[in-house]
């Protein structure tokens, strides 16, 4: 009974990215803010049940890698209620230690193309990139009880999910390694400089999908998702 249940969520992914029909559009969450599970549960989810399975959300099989230049992570500076940490790719964000919100960029240490000549030699493809460990999806957070990716796609296989790789989409990396403003700027005053960075970061995306078909994997779709428009046309 799970299996034809996953097999028929999966039809309604194919379905709808193909055009054909189907009873109903797929109904899928990405992620949930912690003050929204915070609140369901005291209004009666109850505890231990995931909400994809209370509210009966189509199932999916998450994949995502690390797409970073790996420069050293951590936090670098904390007072009171905000903590400044630095990413994979070298961006400082500022957030909050009382609630959950929104990190605020900071500054970048890609702002020339000398820059970013000088640190793409990191960005190259091979399976240290993928999580370690898959007890968790990346970016959901869900629980997957495997200790590792290829276990995890095994299981997904098994039950008949729909799988979804998830790169980052090549120009909304240009703006985030950049930070926005910046990164718009440069898109109107040196736009050779963003599409350095967009066909270096679009290669190395193949080369992991290359990877990752040699392996074995076969996705139903890669999603690559963006905040460069919203439902009257694109942000800028």
């Amino acid at each position: 009974r799970a299996f034809e249940q996953r097999q028929a969520d999966r039809q309604r992914f194919r379905a709808a990215l193909s055009g054909a029909d189907m009873d109903r559009i797929p109904m899928y969450e990405l992620c949930y803010w912690p003050k929204t599970l915070e609140r369901w549960r005291g209004e009666g989810l109850p505890a231990g049940i995931p909400p994809q399975d209370y509210f009966h959300l189509d199932q999916v099989g998450f994949f995502a890698y690390d797409g970073s230049l790996g420069l050293p992570i951590g936090a670098v500076q904390s007072d009171a209620g905000t903590i400044t940490t630095r990413d994979g790719d070298g961006v400082y964000y500022r957030e909050s230690t009382l609630e959950y919100s929104t990190p605020t960029f900071v500054r970048a240490t890609i702002n020339t193309p000398a820059d970013w000549r000088r640190h793409r030699g990191q960005l190259t493809a091979g399976w240290q990139r993928m999580p370690e460990r898959m007890d968790q999806e990346p970016v959901t957070g869900l629980a997957t009880g495997c200790a590792a990716p290829d276990e995890y796609y095994r299981l997904c296989k098994a039950q008949g999910r729909f799988t979804i790789l998830s790169p980052i989409d090549p120009i909304w990396y240009a703006l985030r390694v950049m930070g926005e403003e910046q990164a718009l700027m440069a898109i109107a005053e040196d736009p050779g400089f963003v599409q350095e960075i967009v066909e270096d970061y679009a290669l190395f995306n193949e080369s992991m999908l290359r990877l990752l078909l040699g392996r074995g994997y076969r996705f139903d779709a890669v999603w690559v998702f963006s905040d460069l428009c919203y439902k009257n046309g694109m942000l800028f």
